[in-house]
């Protein structure tokens, strides 16, 4: 029995967190889109989170030409090839 409400009682591997469930595969750099919103652009940072997904800031521009930039959750980018 745990002595504190912080303290974790099972021994199961944090499903978000799990290798095996969950391969990261961003390279900065690297073209990507979001598969929801079409949005696309260059991986430029990453921020993993201590019990969440890990997210990926891709930095591209608008149908307009301005710049823009959006942090995205890893699990929705494809990588889109360099020609695109």
């Amino acid at each position: 029995m745990a002595d504190t409400a912080l303290e974790r009682t099972d021994t199961e591997p944090d499903p978000i967190v799990d290798d095996e469930t969950y391969t990261q595969f961003v390279t900065l750099g690297k073209r990507y889109a979001d598969e929801i919103t079409g949005f696309r652009g260059i991986a430029t940072a990453v921020c993993d989170y201590l019990h969440g997904v890990r997210t990926v800031r891709i930095e591209g521009a608008t149908y307009e030409g301005k710049p823009f930039s959006e942090w995205i959750d890893e699990p929705r980018l494809v990588a889109v090839p360099d020609s695109d």
